[in-house]
């Protein structure tokens, strides 16, 4: 008997791709007779190759990414379709499912003929705001009004749930990466020490601990213990967390930039605690089940907390907050980006004394 194609639009960034992947878990666990194809960004190949809940990977090489311009990446969109024409065109595939917005694939999908296309009925932020892409699905999934109280996790099953009639539930699922050997990696192993790792920044520049309330943290953790202290981040997140390194008198580890997907992953799962915005960093760390404090201003916990039973959220409540669907729809900039009022209402010494708290349980 031939197996159904399914192809699942992924375009995310690694915290929702990590969450979405509780979505492919369950499509793949209850779809037995079916090839689970994704098409998703070739920067977390890492985390899809060997990942039990996909078959085959077509890689969109990030070019859908909203950071470029318009012109430059319609014109990019339109090559890599015509050169993929042919390999999607030949796969046959029987469902689309769009977990993530994507105009051009949309339409693509629509050209290829694919007999179900489906997607959500509403974005996932705001209140009640439609899927920008509704007028390329022939089957649409009904969600609740409130997107930004519903987790991003929940959103992705509820999709696939509909389509696939299950109410199963399902948790993140990424490769096996026990096996990396490095120097980064055997040196956090072989800490002793107790292993605090701080993420301070992640994407945009709304999304950025203010920097003295990111010193009094780190000083409050101080005063009760003596801890090897690492940061975590990519190369842009490097400069910020040099800054806040030299304003420290502690020896700290600054390994912004300096780790593959893999060793991140094995880092923090040698970690006893991730203290963090609001960013893909908490969800890799809650797939490795270390104790996480997350730190929230621009969302909200209901939206993307993460998915672990030894984590604990901070939220600086604003009026302002959550901005996600201003920021999506009408370029909306923080007016302080540089000392979010949001992020900067988290009390240091609350944070402080939580981890305390967390690093002292069993």
């Amino acid at each position: 008997m031939n197996k159904k194609k399914i192809l699942v639009v992924l375009n995310a960034n690694l915290g929702d791709f990590i969450l979405a992947t509780s979505a492919l878990n369950l499509l793949k666990k209850n779809s037995k007779n079916s090839i689970i194809y994704v098409i998703a960004q070739k920067r977390f190949k890492p985390y899809i190759e060997n990942n039990p809940a996909i078959d085959n990977i077509i890689y969109n090489n990030n070019l859908f990414s909203a950071d470029s311009k318009r012109l430059t990446r319609r014109l990019r969109e339109v090559v890599w379709f015509v050169k993929n024409f042919i390999k999607l065109k030949f796969l046959s595939f029987d469902t689309c499912i769009f977990l993530d917005s994507s105009p051009f694939l949309a339409l693509a999908a629509n050209i290829l003929i694919i007999k179900t296309i489906a997607g959500p009925a509403t974005r996932w932020c705001g209140y009640d705001k439609p899927f920008p892409i509704l007028k390329y699905l022939n089957y649409i999934v009904k969600m609740n009004k409130d997107s930004d109280r519903i987790h991003i996790s929940e959103r992705y099953q509820t999709i696939i749930r509909s389509i696939i009639n299950t109410n199963n539930i399902e948790l993140p699922v990424l490769p096996d990466t026990s096996h990396i050997k490095s120097d980064i990696v055997e040196a956090v192993k072989n800490d002793k020490n107790k292993k605090i790792v701080f993420c301070f920044e992640g994407y945009g520049g709304y999304n950025r601990f203010p920097f003295n309330n990111a010193i009094d943290t780190i000083n409050a953790v101080l005063k009760h213990i003596t801890p090897s202290i690492y940061f975590v981040g990519t190369c842009k997140n490097n400069e910020y967390a040099s800054k806040i390194a030299k304003s420290v008198n502690h020896p700290i580890i600054n390994l912004c930039g300096s780790t593959s997907l893999h060793e991140l992953k094995e880092v923090l799962r040698n970690a006893d605690l991730l203290i963090s915005i609001d960013t893909g960093v908490v969800h890799l760390a809650a797939a490795e089940n270390i104790k996480i404090i997350s730190l929230y201003g621009p969302g909200l916990p209901d939206n993307s907390g993460p998915m672990s039973s030894k984590a604990h959220c901070f939220h600086g409540e604003e009026t302002c907050s959550p901005c996600h669907f201003k920021r999506e729809t009408e370029s909306f900039k923080c007016p302080m980006p540089d000392n979010p009022i949001c992020l900067a209402n988290i009390n240091p010494y609350d944070i402080a004394n939580k981890a305390i708290e967390m690093l002292e349980e069993k």
